[in-house]
């Protein structure tokens, strides 16, 4: 994750020097807001839940930083529901049904 972060932030540099600084400031600004989720999805445990957005975090970064427009309001509404409990978990196990088995 530290590598993808630095990229990000020597193409930010890049940025800076050619194109401008408003730029620039929105590049950094997803790449913290798509760094606070990947961290975040941790802290949430977002992979023990029944969601679409349940990714790795580094998977989670990636799509965030890449479709923020679409991700990271999506994330904030995931992660408000799973804070108010409406959002089941996933079953875990070994493909064993929590069903009672026919005898």
């Amino acid at each position: 994750m530290l590598a993808v972060m630095a990229a990000c932030l020597i193409a930010l540099v890049v940025l800076l020097a050619h194109e401008g600084r408003l730029l620039a400031l929105a590049v950094l600004f997803i790449l913290l807001t798509s760094t606070w989720a990947a961290v975040d999805s941790v802290y949430i445990d977002l992979q023990a839940y029944k969601t679409w957005i349940a990714l790795h975090p580094m998977i989670l970064f990636n799509a965030m930083y890449v479709l923020w427009f679409v991700m990271f309001p999506w994330y904030l509404v995931v992660r408000s529901r799973i804070k108010a409990g409406t959002v089941p978990k996933r079953q875990t196990g070994l493909g064993i049904s929590s069903r009672k088995r026919r005898r």
